[in-house]
């Protein structure tokens, strides 16, 4: 489980855990009832590294630590610069071309957000470029340039909720979790239907283990329109740290749809079977998730889903003997 006072440094830290994977927990040993707290505690531990994921990070992440970029990443870096400097055409045609190869990008969708609002003029150029110098110093790592640049915008213009958003995210990297959630809440209030802000939100409350409002607010981002695989799966992952094994069920099916390659989202949905004593659909995903990771080369979370396997026909053979025993 995330304690509270990792979680800005696991969200800091997510592009580079998340490519090296998480070995899927052991199944303990005996009745499904008597070690499923076990079980829940091993999940979340394997599960909370890979996917809590605020708006921008899993970008801004890999710019700032020097990992090779795709072209759509290039693109967008050189639109937020472009942006930074008031250059807000030739910024547009920067995002526009990353949209073409990364259409789901949430700092390149949020970034042309920002500049049709600038064509809306329901912001001024000046405040348009602070923000992006405000992106720009956030995905160098330079958070007290960035907090800089956001407050003067805010002092400028006190209502546009999307600064206060990527003022929370500063102060979420910077593990002050409480001014993060006044700001994501302070973005909402402006605009209850910002998506990102009530998911940034939802992850701030899932990293410090309130999982009811974690999924109320990873609710409220679907809603909103945040409909991802990692709004799923963290929404999965918030009903089954509720034990609302169904709910959870529900989130993981809805994230294998968007991703049927992806054996992280067919893994959590096997436990979750498992969890809601659906055994047979369980061991089903366990085994999807088991040959995807195959096909990717992921030996060892093979051997992992293997042994899971394992001890889940074991475990099914003893509810059978006690069954009889009954």
């Amino acid at each position: 489980m995330i304690e509270p006072q990792d979680a800005a440094k696991i969200r800091s830290f997510l592009c580079v855990e998340e490519k090296k994977g998480g070995n899927p927990p052991s199944l303990p040993e005996g009745r499904p009832q008597v070690s499923r707290g076990v079980l829940m505690m091993k999940m979340r531990k394997w599960r909370g590294i890979g996917l809590l994921v605020i708006f921008y990070i899993l970008f801004l992440c890999s710019a700032a630590m020097g990992e090779a970029q795709s072209q759509a990443s290039l693109h967008l870096v050189r639109g937020m610069e472009l942006a930074s400097q008031g250059a807000f055409d030739e910024a547009r045609k920067e995002f526009e071309e990353s949209l073409k190869e990364d259409p789901s990008n949430a700092t390149l969708l949020s970034s042309l957000k920002v500049i049709d609002d600038l064509d809306r003029r329901r912001i001024g150029s000046t405040y348009a470029a602070l923000l992006f110098k405000g992106l720009n110093y956030l995905r160098q790592g330079m958070l007290e340039h960035a907090a800089e640049e956001l407050r003067k915008a805010i002092i400028m213009e006190p209502s546009y909720p999307r600064t206060y958003n990527l003022l929370g995210i500063v102060h979420s990297l910077g593990g002050d979790t409480l001014q993060a959630r006044t700001d994501f809440q302070k973005a909402l209030d402006l605009d209850p239907n910002l998506s990102e802000a009530s998911y940034n939100l939802a992850s701030l409350y899932y990293g410090t283990g309130d999982f009811q409002n974690a999924a109320t607010y990873f609710e409220m981002a679907v809603k909103n329109g945040a409909c991802g695989v990692d709004t799923y799966m963290n929404l999965g992952a918030s009903y089954s740290s509720l034990k609302k094994y169904p709910e959870s069920i529900n989130a993981y099916l809805k994230a294998t749809k968007l991703a049927p390659q992806d054996p992280k989202a067919f893994y959590s949905l096997g436990v979750a079977y498992f969890m809601d004593e659906e055994y047979s659909k369980s061991r089903s995903c366990l085994v999807e998730a088991r040959d995807l990771f195959e096909k990717r080369g992921d030996d060892k979370s093979v051997k992992e889903i293997n042994i899971f396997l394992d001890k889940l026909s074991n475990t099914q053979k003893n509810m059978k003997t006690f069954e009889i025993q009954d």
